[in-house]
């Protein structure tokens, strides 16, 4: 076969621009920190490293609401201390109640303190975790106490969850009903009220129209002292004693999930480090090796020159000029 320098020239460009492109993509290598860059890089690398982000992905967003539970707990306990604090105080304002040397006027100060203690009850009833109600469960929409401080819980509580992944939720959130309108277990022959009165029409413990079943304990406690009742002034100090103790469960209860929640935010964190290195190994390129493919390829390509300045030999043309 003849060989002209035609062909020894188109052969010289071929390999050059093969050993060019080798180069190319080495640096580009280099420079990414990245082996797969397209998925004709590798098929089976890039389709497994799809895989792995997805998962990261899902990981990744159960983290965030993890997180974001975290704060909507840290917050409820947070109130919920709130109230056991301001309760505390109706507890001491109950006991000095009690005694019977208090004048009708001092009856009415205590009292006074109780309204302005119920009211702050019901705001705190109504607190809110950004723009959602956190004691109404999944009716984050609706104010569970309404501006008489008479409760206006949803028709059926639903608690809030967080999806955790294989199919496992935890509460996060606490029911309010139980907190602020339901009345805690009684001794056998003893009546307690929840905290809250939960008639549609507001009680007013000034008036002269007495308490009726729907009212709660603290609307209770300040008609008693407005009108005497020294019977009632003495139940609500267990009834709020009982109050506290519900309290003291729910906020036992929530730091158990807490704890929870917690647990498995470390968990995620562990697999989140785990994925990514798993995604580095099958994407990111060994630097140290793809430095040494650099070089090599680098001198392959300067020996290539080298070779076609000899191959590629002056011709008439180069000297008409």
């Amino acid at each position: 076969m003849r060989v002209t320098s035609g062909m020894m020239s188109r052969n010289f460009l071929q390999n050059l621009n093969i050993s060019q492109e080798s180069l190319l993509n080495l640096q580009n290598e280099m420079s990414s920190g990245l082996r797969i860059q397209e998925p004709s890089d590798d098929p089976s690398g890039a389709n497994k490293v799809l895989g792995l982000k997805t998962s990261l992905s899902m990981l990744t967003q159960t983290q965030t609401n993890a997180t974001q539970a975290s704060s909507f707990m840290g917050t409820t306990d947070s109130t919920l201390s709130d109230v056991q604090s301001t309760l505390q105080r109706a507890y001491e304002l109950a006991i000095q109640a009690a005694n019977d040397t208090n004048t009708t006027s001092s009856r009415e100060d205590i009292a006074a303190e109780i309204d302005q203690i119920t009211k702050q009850v019901g705001t705190l009833a109504n607190t809110k975790y950004g723009d959602r109600y956190i004691f109404n469960g999944t009716s984050t929409d609706q104010a569970p106490v309404d501006d008489t401080t008479s409760s206006n819980f949803a028709s059926t509580y639903s608690p809030l969850t967080l999806d955790v992944g294989n199919g496992t939720t935890v509460n996060i959130s606490v029911n309010g009903e139980d907190v602020f309108k339901n009345a805690p277990t009684a001794p056998s022959g003893v009546t307690y009220y929840g905290l809250l009165s939960s008639s549609s029409s507001p009680f007013d413990p000034s008036g002269s129209t007495p308490p009726g079943s729907s009212t709660g304990i603290l609307d209770r406690l300040s008609y008693a002292l407005r009108n005497g009742d020294s019977s009632t002034i003495s139940g609500a100090i267990d009834n709020i004693t009982a109050c506290l103790d519900t309290i003291s469960t729910e906020r036992a209860t929530l730091g158990a999930n807490v704890n929870r929640i917690t647990a498995i935010s470390n968990q995620l964190t562990v697999a989140s480090t785990n994925l990514n290195s798993a995604i580095s190994s099958v994407q990111s390129v060994d630097m140290a090796q793809a430095i040494s493919n650099f070089e090599s390829q680098q001198n392959t390509y300067q020996a290539a020159l080298s070779v076609g300045a000899k191959i590629i030999q002056p011709s008439l043309v180069s000297f008409m000029s």
